[in-house]
């Protein structure tokens, strides 16, 4: 049997509030650019254009740890939207705690992609699961432009 073997990637942009966040990022990777500041703010000139898109939406509303307010307020999808249609992704990959899966917030973010990244895939994965020594569920929604070759009726996506 055959093993699938990665695709070389490379981060070329990085986006958020928290000045902590960009210096990691900074840290991290030494290319590509980055953006400290509100992003419906944020002028399309500045989106890199990439082959795939991670997007990781604020948590605070949906965890534990924060106001637990399901982003009813929040208003943020039509700005993750056209900074992804921006970029021209093939692929997007949303993580979030599991309860974001469920918001509204969510559920917007998705009508606007779903015409342009028909298929989707979403589950939830438990750090721990694949071998850390913590912990950690988190909700992941892949959606994408094309069906891929392992995917079929939203199952097998990966």
């Amino acid at each position: 049997m055959s093993q699938v073997q990665p695709l070389p990637t490379a981060a070329v942009g990085g986006a958020d509030i928290w000045p902590e966040a960009i210096d990691a990022y900074a840290n991290n990777f030494t290319t590509g650019t980055s953006f400290l500041g509100d992003l419906t703010r944020m002028h399309t000139d500045y989106i890199p254009r990439v082959d795939s898109y991670w997007l990781s939406p604020a948590c605070d509303t949906y965890s534990a740890l924060g106001t637990m307010t399901n982003g009813i307020t929040e208003g943020h999808g039509p700005h993750y939207a056209r900074i992804v249609l921006t970029s021209g992704a093939s692929m997007v990959m949303i993580e979030q705690v599991p309860a974001y899966l469920k918001s509204t917030s969510y559920q917007h973010l998705r009508r606007l992609l779903s015409p342009f990244f028909p298929h989707i895939h979403e589950t939830k994965i438990d750090a721990y699961d694949v071998g850390s020594v913590a912990s950690r569920t988190r909700g992941y929604a892949v959606l994408f432009r094309e069906r891929t070759a392992n995917c079929r009726n939203g199952h097998g996506c990966f």
